[in-house]
């Protein structure tokens, strides 16, 4: 099931967008010394350290766009492309440059000049260029009786939508899709977008301006302003992707994809190319589907029920002054490393090994052979706290993109192998040993805390809150809980106040008047205008609350802000647009 590319590059120990050496018809990796080769953990971690330290290859790339006739009435339609291209715009390092259909007069000399246009360029990058710019582009060029259109192959995949689009001899780069990855927005980006996110909006959150017009308007361009909102396309599509280039090149090294897939596939596919690599460079055996599906089925055999997922606690509801957010780092990935957990190690054929149980289960894990995927994990790890805490050593890429990196596949690992649709990773006992343990020390934490005299408000995963006691016997908490459970407690909150509503449902303001929310829809951006300004109003009287008596006070005003956001709906005064 393994690609023969991917064969290729696991078996010859290369490492995509990392210095390599030709010596006649063969290609060696520059720092092959520095791979890996045992399961050894300094080794793993001076193999990171080199991927994460090496400078990212500065490739010279065209981000390029096409706008076609719009009206009212009729909308481009890509696979029936009746529509012509009426603009195209390319933008590079060395220049920027727009076509337009009004100055040519013909658009069959426009696309023969589109194509000349793209032609010196060997990295394409676009914004959704995958289903609407390239093959629009394509069917166009067939309908006009041009051959280069069999230059661009549109592959749909097993469905009938598009799957992705390619250019002979080329490579192409769909950035929306990298952006709309959900472990890329969420973990790298922290969130700071919503899914399936516009140009527009990405334009704004990371380069602080939009687009250069409005595409409802389109029609109504004069050629001047349709040729600048598609140069202004093309440039923000070329900047953005250069936002995006580390990452992309980091995690293309660390997981060893080729960049297309890394813009294109999920996460599940980043962690099973990282894992398989290193798989295949230890000389292990890489485990497949039907040994899997054999690896599961006892699992179902041994144990008809499980616990699975991140322990929430149950809340104490209400106003809580002056608590405290403490938070396992890298909970998941520590105990990974720390339990020795993999598909290799759980439920090992070892008698000896069988005491060593997972709590709340039956089945042990091995203590004779460590698994690969624990100390890849592991070191992965450790060097993402090496980078954090000692960043003057990690100096050929901006720390933030290698926190980012390491951050997107540290977060992801537990949940892939419990994913059922993930057939090639899919091993249910792992995922049930992580959460378990994670569960495990949760739960003896919250205890421990409560040893101390601490009332434990709630708790969800990796995280507690923790009210009725100040900072220096938090402290002493988290110290004894890292000292018994290995789990590494930080302090990642203070909150002058905190209102818990039910599970994962809680408000809180921290010390210096930052609101935290969970579970509270107001503030995301998808949400209509007048809900979201009606949210932040709430929130900038909560802001200011200082004591219980304050918040009581608080919720009088907040009731007679919803009173009146109300009477405007019912009054019809609130305009659609």
């Amino acid at each position: 099931d393994i690609k023969y590319t991917d064969c290729f590059v696991y078996d010859r120990n290369l490492t995509y967008m990392m210095p390599c050496v030709a010596k006649g018809d063969q290609v060696f990796l520059q720092h092959a010394d520095k791979l890996a080769l045992s399961l050894d953990r300094q080794v793993f971690i001076q193999q990171w350290r080199t991927f994460v330290s090496t400078p990212i290859p500065d490739l010279p790339f065209a981000a390029f766009d096409i706008e076609a006739f719009t009206s009212e009435e009729t909308k481009p339609d890509v696979e029936e492309a009746k529509q012509p291209i009426t603009a195209a715009s390319l933008v590079s390092p060395t220049e920027r440059k727009v076509l337009l259909l009004s100055e040519l007069h013909d658009e069959r000399a426009l696309c023969e000049q589109i194509w000349k246009m793209l032609k010196p360029y060997n990295l394409i990058i676009t914004f959704f260029g995958d289903e609407f710019d390239l093959p629009y582009f394509a069917n166009r060029c067939k309908k006009l009786d041009l051959s280069f259109w069999r230059e661009i192959y549109i592959d749909r995949g097993k469905g009938y939508r598009i799957k992705q689009s390619f250019i002979r001899d080329k490579v192409h780069l769909d950035i929306f899709k990298f952006f709309d990855n959900g472990s890329i927005r969420q973990y790298a980006y922290k969130g700071l977008y919503d899914t399936y996110p516009s140009l527009e909006e990405l334009s704004q959150t990371f380069l602080g301006r939009g687009k250069a017009g409005d595409r409802e308007r389109i029609a109504e361009m004069s050629p001047q302003e349709l040729a600048t909102y598609c140069l202004e396309d093309s440039q923000l599509t070329f900047e953005l992707a250069k936002k995006a280039w580390p990452l992309m090149c980091l995690l293309s090294r660390i997981c060893r994809m080729p960049l297309r897939e890394i813009c294109r596939q999920s996460i599940g596919s980043y962690d099973r190319s990282l894992y398989y690599a290193e798989l295949r460079k230890l000389e292990w055996l890489i485990p497949s589907i039907e040994d899997l599906r054999f690896k599961n089925q006892q699992f179902t055999d041994f144990q008809k029920d499980s616990l699975s997922g991140g322990f929430v606690f149950p809340p104490i509801e209400g106003f809580h002054e002056k608590v405290f957010k403490i938070d396992a780092g890298s909970h998941y990935p520590s105990i990974v490393d720390r339990y020795n957990i993999g598909p290799d190690s759980v439920f090992c054929f070892h008698s000896e090994c069988k005491i060593n149980t997972v709590p709340y289960h039956g089945y042990h894990i091995c203590t004779k052979i460590r698994s690969p995927l624990s100390i890849i994990v592991g070191t992965l790890k450790d060097v993402r706290i090496d980078v954090k805490h000692h960043p003057e050593n990690y100096t050929g890429i901006p720390t933030s993109e290698v926190q980012g990196a390491l951050k997107v596949l540290l977060n992801s690992i537990s949940g892939v192998f419990g994913q059922e649709k993930n057939e090639s990773l899919y091993v249910r006992m792992v995922y049930e040993a992580i959460t378990a343990y994670g569960r495990d020390i949760l739960i003896k934490g919250a205890d421990l805390c409560r040893s101390h005299g601490i009332s434990v408000l709630g708790g969800d995963t990796d995280s507690l809150f923790l009210g009725n006691t100040d900072m220096s016997t938090v402290e002493l908490a988290m110290q004894e809980i890292q000292d018994k459970f290995g789990a590494s407690m930080e302090l990642e909150n203070e909150f002058r106040y905190f209102v818990i509503h039910a599970k994962k449902n809680y408000l809180g303001v921290s010390v210096n008047g930052e609101v935290e929310t969970k579970g509270l829809l107001g503030k995301k951006k998808h949400v209509p205008w007048f809900i979201r300004r009606t949210f932040n109003d709430i929130t900038d009287i909560l802001k200011a609350v200082q004591t219980k008596e304050q918040f009581s006070e608080a919720k009088d005003k907040i009731e007679d802000i919803v009173k009146e956001r109300i009477a405007f709906l019912r009054s019809k005064s609130v305009p659609l647009e």
